[in-house]
């Protein structure tokens, strides 16, 4: 049991804020849906629900909300070119060059990357192996500032909470690896064995303490920090979603603290993405089975909201990439596959009769809240 969420706990139960807090959360969550883009007979280009212009970009590996406080309305996408697109989410726009800004940062595809808190940087994760950190200046200009070499593809990183420096990587040989781009030696990573989880993700067969040649270790998919000292990790080939103790890795750790479960075996997995309150972690899967779980202690296993189709001829996506948006005052989700990334908000009940997919709660979350 982890003492330090206990003590979160019973402290917040005593002082009454989680039973009104949490209600009214759940509620905005159970009013968010997705508006499809119109198109408009003029343009050539469709325009989404705020009168935007669109482009297609082809497939998209992530989408994420900056971290800036002043640019949270800017969304970052990776493509499988090797760019970074910035989109501009608010406002109108009659030419698409000043709503897009377009990146070439790798030679290869970009898998995942990730933005910093205080500063307008990110952190990149790409196929051949590699990781840049680079910095937005004022000018629109990207600065490459670092680059951090893996022993195989790189599929997911993200910064420490509240830090440009410290940030962590999940790596295609099932590796999690914590770096520290203050440190300018040879190696660049902390080579302690606290810092460097391997095996995260498994087969089930064979013995706990070690892995057997009959098992097989899976590439991390997706890697996020729940706090400064937990590691929330998934597989594409794993159907459980772990959540690990850096404190405990200082020794062989081959249990997790808590496993997120409650998915069909024949889904996978392809990115999480965790709210700004660390409170809502959502899943995006094929055939918009996107489920959300929440992480509040005690831990449940269980999914509590779900994506639903509302239109059933609207066409099936595989939502790949997702991101909660980072300001406190907005409850948005940004997911995509192969095109620009779609926004999901809080609908009021007129735009409801528009919308294509809603996110409701699921049996379970009824069966606990009656």
């Amino acid at each position: 049991m982890d003492s330090i969420n206990v003590l979160k706990y019973m402290e917040k139960r005593q002082l009454g804020y989680t039973g009104i807090k949490s209600k009214l959360n759940d509620m905005f969550i159970g009013q968010m849906g997705y508006i499809p883009q119109t198109y408009d007979g003029a343009s050539d280009y469709p325009l989404d629900d705020t009168g935007n212009t669109y482009i297609y970009i082809g497939n998209t590996f992530a989408c994420k909300f900056s971290r800036n406080k002043n640019n949270s309305h800017l969304v970052g996408i990776s493509t499988v070119h090797g760019e970074i697109i910035l989109e501009n989410t608010i406002g109108h726009y009659n030419e698409k060059n000043n709503q897009f800004q377009r990146y070439y940062v790798h030679d290869d595809s970009i898998f995942n990357f990730a933005w910093a808190e205080p500063q307008m940087k990110i952190i990149t994760a790409c196929r051949d192996g590699s990781s840049k950190l680079c910095s937005f200046r004022s000018s629109g200009v990207l600065d490459e500032e670092r680059k951090f070499i893996h022993y195989s593809a790189v599929k997911s990183v993200m910064f420490c909470p509240g830090s440009s420096d410290i940030f962590c990587c999940g790596c295609q040989d099932g590796s999690i690896k914590i770096w520290d781009a203050r440190l300018y030696n040879d190696k660049m990573v902390l080579e302690c064995d606290h810092n460097n989880i391997s095996n995260t993700h498994y087969s089930i067969s064979g013995t706990k303490l070690s892995i057997s040649k009959s098992e097989k270790c899976f590439g991390v998919s997706s890697v996020i920090f729940n706090t400064d000292q937990t590691v929330i990790s998934c597989s594409s080939m794993d159907h459980d979603i772990k959540l690990w103790d850096l404190r405990k890795s200082y020794r062989q750790v081959q249990e997790p603290i808590c496993q997120y479960s409650g998915h069909l075996n024949e889904t996978g997995f392809s990115k999480i993405s965790i709210s700004h309150d660390g409170r809502y972690l959502f899943s995006s899967c094929k055939e918009n089975n996107g489920v959300i779980w929440l992480t509040d202690f005690p831990y449940n296993e269980n999914p509590m909201f779900k994506i639903d189709k509302t239109d059933e001829t609207f066409p099936k996506l595989e939502l790949r990439a997702s991101d909660w948006c980072a300001d406190p005052t907005s409850t948005k989700l940004v997911t995509s596959s192969n095109s620009m990334p779609m926004v999901w908000s809080i609908h009021g009940p007129e735009q409801k009769i528009s919308e294509k997919y809603s996110i409701c709660p699921t049996s379970f979350y009824q069966s606990k809240k009656s």
